[in-house]
């Protein structure tokens, strides 16, 4: 059984009335909190894990009913960003200025031109508690029956790379409740794919080791771009099943074109 997700109170750092700072030092370290900057109302979820070769840490920001999750791992030698970047807020005379780290959440206000002077004791800024309607998941795509319409995979793009003697792509997506990675490469008159499978009765494992509850399809994609991402992604998951005892299948499929 899953525990039920335990939320931090947050704390904000004023370092002047024009900017907050939120940090972190322990992990894991989960927390919603609400921001509104001059009328505009932002809900942010932050999710920051250990795993056993780094880390990962996830700000998500719910801005006008649209969702930016702003992902960044820590894996071994490698690392990096992923998701999308954080909302663009601004009014007619400000615009907000908003960092992300490792530990930290920075937001800043701005002065657009010479215009919307500030005076220096006011606060601009209003820190509240997350209303519970405030969702931060993308909601299961409702597939009609009468249309018979299915979705047969949610995917993500681990790396891609193409010149002009190769093509090569590896991808990360669920079929038939399977989760499959595969990496294909074509070159000359070759052409080759690789697939390596964790079926579903084996995915709970993962689940775990990603920290993620519900059995969340989508944010499991997201850890294994966040964590994986890059030319030597492919060997790299396939390493991590094994050290985790993730029980996969491979096969491939070659051509002569």
């Amino acid at each position: 059984m899953i525990n039920k997700e335990v939320y931090t109170k947050s704390s904000w750092i004023f370092r002047k009335p024009q900017n907050i700072i939120l940090k972190w030092e322990e992990l894991p370290f989960c927390t919603k909190t609400s921001v509104k900057w001059r009328g505009q109302l932002i809900h942010i979820r932050i999710k920051a894990n250990k795993s056993v070769y780094g880390w990962t840490r996830l700000i998500t920001f719910l801005y006008k009913d649209m969702l930016y999750p702003c992902g960044l791992t820590k894996w071994k030698w490698s690392g990096g960003g992923n998701g999308i970047n954080p909302p663009k807020i601004s009014t007619s005379t400000h615009k907000l200025k908003i960092d992300t780290g490792a530990d930290f959440l920075s937001l800043k206000e701005e002065r657009i031109g010479s215009g919307g002077n500030l005076r220096l004791s006011e606060n601009p800024f209003e820190i509240f508690e997350t209303p519970e309607d405030a969702v931060f998941e993308i909601p299961e795509p409702v597939v009609s029956k009468r249309k018979e319409i299915k979705i047969e995979k949610n995917q993500v793009t681990l790396y891609e790379y193409r010149d002009h003697n190769i093509n090569i792509n590896s991808y990360a997506y669920f079929l038939e409740g399977n989760l499959v990675v595969d990496y294909w490469k074509l070159a000359g008159s070759y052409e080759d794919e690789y697939f390596t499978e964790v079926k579903s009765e084996n995915l709970q494992k993962l689940y775990s080791e990603f920290q993620i509850e519900n059995e969340n399809k989508a944010e499991l994609l997201i850890g294994l771009l966040n964590a994986f991402n890059g030319e030597k992604c492919y060997d790299n998951i396939k390493e991590f099943f094994e050290q985790r005892d993730i029980a996969f299948q491979n096969s491939v499929r070659r051509d002569c074109i």
